[in-house]
């Protein structure tokens, strides 16, 4: 899994062109699976090099990073390349120094670096996520017939009480289960022996949770099926749940 810039100049690429936009690249590894799609989400080991010097390694940490696949920062941007990956494929690609340091890094180009020098993306896929596809899927698996609501969310009710109400700014108690969407449990109050105390529409949980919740009772049991952006988006929580998860939460209040 490896992309040391000098490890694949001994190889020799199973395919190699340049796109119309201008991107160079070279395949090592060519799977025939379908290609990440836009606004599909990419699991990747990825370094880059300028003269065979290593600038950055997600392999340092052991982390691989999550890339949505949008329209390029510009013409010949690395990102253009992810449109022609699918998973296991590994590749390199070849961007204008200047470009990749104006639009991608956002930073100086450092003096050594000249605007016409070549900085060489090494990328491995090892993932490629549609979350939308696969909260339907599981949807569909449950048989679950309620629609979502307009922020995205499935309320499952289980238990309706009609109790006292649970109401914005109050403290509320609540015992939950969460997994992800394959059953990994990644989070029990039940089995931590008390239920999770925060205050209802302060922020203090993921947006899922306060918009759930403040139409449930006391003693009220649901089942939320959770969008990642309506959850931890972007980033990772604990070891089990990675960016752009969907959740499933059974929540009791």
């Amino acid at each position: 899994m490896l992309l040391a810039a000098c490890s694949m100049g001994t190889q020799k690429p199973t395919k190699e062109g340049t796109t119309k936009s201008g991107l160079r690249y070279a395949f090592y590894m060519l799977d025939t699976n379908q290609k990440a799609q836009m606004g599909e989400i990419v699991k990747i080991h990825l370094n880059y090099y300028h003269n065979n010097k290593r600038l950055f390694d997600t392999h340092e940490a052991q982390t691989p990073i999550f890339i949505q696949v949008t329209n390029p920062a510009y013409k010949g941007s690395y990102e253009e390349g992810l449109t022609m990956m699918s998973k296991g494929d590994s590749a390199a690609f070849f961007c204008n120094a200047d470009s990749v340091y104006k639009y991608i890094l956002h930073q100086e180009k450092p003096k050594n670096i000249n605007k016409n020098d070549e900085i060489q993306f090494n990328i491995k896929v090892l993932e490629v996520k549609n979350e939308d596809k696969d909260i339907q899927q599981y949807i569909r698996k449950n048989r679950i017939t309620q629609k979502p609501n307009l922020s995205g969310l499935y309320f499952i009710s289980k238990i309706s009480t009609q109790n006292k109400a649970c109401e914005t700014g109050k403290q509320i108690k609540v015992h939950y289960k969460g997994t992800l969407l394959d059953g990994t449990e990644f989070d029990n109050s039940y089995k931590k022996g008390s239920p999770y105390v925060f205050r209802l529409g302060a922020g203090e949980v993921i947006r899922a949770w306060d918009e759930a919740i403040a139409t449930m009772h006391i003693g009220d049991k649901a089942t939320l099926v959770v969008p990642s952006y309506l959850a931890y988006g972007n980033k990772r929580a604990g070891n089990f749940v990675e960016p752009f998860t969907p959740l499933v939460f059974e929540i009791e209040i």
